[in-house]
């Protein structure tokens, strides 16, 4: 998972106002949770947490997703994992 970006692209349903996508991006230990826009470039980091992965059972902070070959499932959305590199992503004004 170390170094992983794994993405989820909002529907209009889900009616978010902050971005139209959001990225986990996971370290070593944490998890970083970003809002992205439509270039999927990051807006902002949304929150950093605690993260631990047994078998398919994914826990971030105190709650819990499935992990598949290429996806996850946390809090009722979708993440595919991406080739991208969080460096990519990142805009000159969040890089910092």
């Amino acid at each position: 998972m170390t170094g992983t970006v794994w993405i989820h692209q909002f529907d209009r349903e889900e009616n978010v106002d902050d971005g139209s996508a959001a990225a986990l991006y996971f370290g070593k230990e944490t998890v970083e949770y970003y809002a992205l826009d439509n270039n999927l470039k990051v807006l902002r980091l949304i929150e950093k947490l605690q993260y631990r992965v047994v078998g398919q059972k994914l826990s971030i902070g105190i709650k819990e997703g499935v992990l598949g070959d290429n996806y996850l499932t946390f809090k009722n959305e979708r993440y595919y994992r991406s080739d991208k590199k969080i460096t990519d992503m990142l805009t000159p004004q969040n890089s910092k």
